[in-house]
This record gives C-alpha cells, structure tokens and sequence, in this order.
C-alpha cells in the first residue's frame, strides 16, 4: 500500500464535517463550566471526564489488551479516544469513517488492510 504522502492515492477525498457537533445540552454543559470558574482541578465536570478515560482503559485492561497490541479507533474522533489506547501500551490503527454515518465499516477495515 503507497500512502498518500509518498503519492498514493489518499483514502479521504474530502474535508471532515465541521467539528465539533453540539447542540443545546452541549451549550448547556459549557456554559455549566465556564460560569463556575473552575475549569480544571475540582470541576465535577473534569472528574466526570477523568471517571470515563478511567473506565474506558479499564475494560482495556479487562480485556488484556496492552503492549504490541493493535485497536482499530476511527481517525475522526475525540483525542481521548487514541489516548487511552496509548495509556494501555497499545498502537492505534486510526481507520476512515463512512462520512455518511460517521461509523467505521468493515469494508473500510480491509482496504487499510486491517483484517487477516
């Protein structure tokens, strides 16, 4: 496989849809932190985040999953997402989405070459 940057063909062809998507539960929540002005350590909201980094790396482990092993995680999504694979050792195989539903599809999967 020639990857794009050595002049292969590139797998997205089109610019990502303008991120992030939020509606007014989003706007509600941000608005929640900014007005507390606690905005880092002892925001509830913070811990809340740190709670789900926390479990998402524990069903990781769980799982067994940890150093040389290989998780396929959609390239457009939330940092978290890689970085809790790289918390576990493992190496984040980052995957096109199907910009219709924005979910990774198995076809996608075999043309990165990602199933055996």
């Amino acid at each position: 496989m020639n990857l794009a940057i050595n002049g292969g063909e590139p797998l997205r062809k089109s610019s990502y849809p303008q991120w992030p998507v939020f509606d007014e539960e989003e706007r509600q929540k941000f608005n929640e932190v900014l007005e507390s002005r606690v905005w880092g350590v002892g925001g509830r909201q913070k811990t809340e985040f740190e709670k789900s980094f926390a479990a998402i790396k524990i069903a990781l482990k769980a799982l067994d999953l940890g150093e040389g092993d290989e998780l396929i995680i959609p390239r457009y999504a939330f940092i978290s997402a890689a970085t809790v694979v790289l918390a576990t050792n493992a190496i984040p195989l980052f995957v096109d989405i199907d910009p219709e539903i924005y979910c990774l599809l198995p076809l996608i999967w075999r043309k990165n070459n990602f199933l055996y």
